[in-house]
């Protein structure tokens, strides 16, 4: 009873939303821990690993040292602007990522509603609940 009814919440959303009637608001800090998780696609999960190995600790400290060691300081510069780069990228694509896998996958759906992840809301009347 209660997978019929979260299957009907899902399918009522998914209605709401493509006629531009509700909006899913995103968790930003808890989507960027799930997005690779839940989304299907081999791209965002490459993308995911490029940030996780660029970000990493090891990776800035050998940054760090590679411009000492050949005088071009131009390089940390360089790295810097691509990471925040890459966590803008990934703060967008975490947002957009999670809504697409919630359209189209009731399981996700009712999953990252329960976790606190998605909060959906009506476009006309934001405090009322849908």
């Amino acid at each position: 009873m209660i997978d019929e009814e979260r299957d009907n919440l899902h399918r009522l959303v998914v209605e709401k939303y493509m006629r531009g009637q509700v909006a899913i608001d995103v968790n930003t800090s808890s989507a960027l821990l799930v997005y690779s998780m839940v989304s299907r696609n081999p791209l965002i999960k490459l993308f995911h690993f490029v940030i996780r190995v660029y970000s990493f600790p090891l990776t800035i400290v050998a940054v760090i040292f590679a411009s000492v060691f050949v005088e071009r300081y131009v390089y940390v510069l360089c790295y810097v602007v691509g990471l925040f780069g890459l966590v803008g990228a990934e703060t967008y694509l975490s947002k957009i990522a999670t809504v697409t896998s919630v359209l189209e996958n009731q399981r996700v759906f009712s999953s990252l509603q329960r976790r606190g992840v998605i909060f959906i809301r009506d476009v006309v009347n934001p405090d009322s609940p849908v």
